[in-house]
């Protein structure tokens, strides 16, 4: 039976998903992480992958796609470790092959759900407002426990090392996440919000 859902918003693994749930759920609209709420879902890998959230059971009245930078998504990532670049600078790093299979993801979530409007983590401040107002009617601060104000360990992990490592998909990752704002100067100070 299809059930009738304030909202659905559509990520990646480590792309932020529990951070927008917790700030949704303070924010009144309780949804779910990873899972059906009441009011909806906010889900990444594991709702689809362990079938928790099967698309056709929720018909949202709104949805969206949370978008965050590849390059940071793939550093929060379980295992990461680190390794000197190119130019002999420390840099985190994995093993190539989680780094393909979790772009892959990236990718392929972000072309299937490519008809929605897309909400930027590092500039959520800005989509908030176009996010909660439909649904409460107006718009309160953003709140979460999980926010993280940590300071950046080591360099970006650069477009040009993610090629190497795998040349079919990294480009497509880098024409989404470039193409994908309605801001062109937000990417700039996007770099570095997150």
């Amino acid at each position: 039976m299809t059930a009738l859902i304030d909202l659905a918003i559509y990520g990646t693994p480590c792309g932020g998903t529990q951070f927008l749930s917790q700030a949704l759920r303070a924010a009144g609209i309780d949804v779910g992480h990873e899972k059906l709420g009441p009011q909806g879902f906010v889900c990444g890998w594991a709702g689809f992958r362990l079938r928790k959230i099967d698309p056709d059971d929720a018909l949202p009245l709104h949805s969206w796609r949370l978008l965050r930078d590849p390059r940071k998504t793939l550093e929060t990532l379980p295992g990461y470790s680190h390794r000197t670049d190119t130019a002999g600078n420390e840099q985190a790093w994995m093993h190539s092959d989680v780094v393909v299979s979790a772009l892959r993801w990236w990718v392929l979530l972000h072309e299937r759900y490519r008809h929605l409007p897309s909400i930027r983590l590092a500039s959520l401040d800005k989509d908030w407002p176009a996010l909660v107002r439909p649904i409460l009617g107006s718009v309160p601060p953003i709140t979460s426990a999980e926010q993280n104000s940590k300071k950046r360990r080591w360099p970006l992990m650069t477009w040009e090392d993610l090629i190497l490592l795998d040349p079919e998909y990294a480009p497509r990752a880098r024409d989404i996440w470039n193409t994908d704002s309605t801001d062109a100067s937000l990417h700039e100070s996007s770099e570095n919000r997150e």
